[in-house]
């Protein structure tokens, strides 16, 4: 199932912004209860809460290079993500799984870039552990770029490809007819 243009940038923009004020309303929330470096712990040996500034990419990566450009080249990265979603939505129609995937990363890229550009980093605040591996911290929006890329790799990999398109029928009714006004031409 396809649908328009007009309802797949509905749909896009629906998604991101209830990304990105989930994210943002949740690093608030974190920001003011939890200090700086400190863990909460919620489900023992598994789950935390936490207090990060992410300088870098989602999950940490980047975090300790110290360049003072990384902030703007990362934040290029996600506005330049955010061209190519919304063209995509304004000029092709897919099926909602991909719409809704798209909202996800949308809606993640904007609610980090939020952050980066406010701040310089992004505040990350999930921690997942087991025993002594611990998972880098992260937020709503990495969950839902994560979550988002997941689901539109299994929605593309799983559409059937395109069948071969074949020649239209001929209309054996004025061949014959053509050949049949060669024939008496020809007598």
């Amino acid at each position: 199932m396809t649908v328009n243009a007009a309802s797949s940038q509905r749909t896009i923009a629906l998604m991101a912004v209830a990304i990105v004020v989930i994210d943002q309303i949740t690093k608030w929330v974190i920001t003011g209860e939890v200090a700086l470096h400190t863990r909460l712990p919620l489900v023992d040996g598994l789950l935390a809460f936490t207090h990060v500034h992410n300088r870098g990419m989602a999950f940490g990566l980047f975090n300790t290079v110290g360049s003072p450009w990384l902030r703007w080249v990362l934040a290029g990265v996600a506005v330049l993500a955010v061209v190519i979603i919304w063209s995509y939505a304004r000029h092709e129609v897919a099926r909602p799984t991909v719409l809704v995937a798209f909202g996800c990363i949308l809606g993640g890229a904007v609610g980090n870039l939020i952050d980066r550009v406010r701040f310089g980093y992004v505040e990350d605040f999930i921690l997942a552990h087991w025993n002594a591996y611990e998972f880098p911290a992260f937020n709503v929006a990495d969950a839902a770029i994560t979550m988002g890329g997941v689901a539109l790799f299994l929605s593309l990999a799983r559409e059937p490809e395109e069948p071969e398109a074949s020649p239209p029928p001929q209309d054996d009714t004025n061949t014959l007819a053509a050949t049949a006004n060669d024939v008496s031409d020809d007598a």
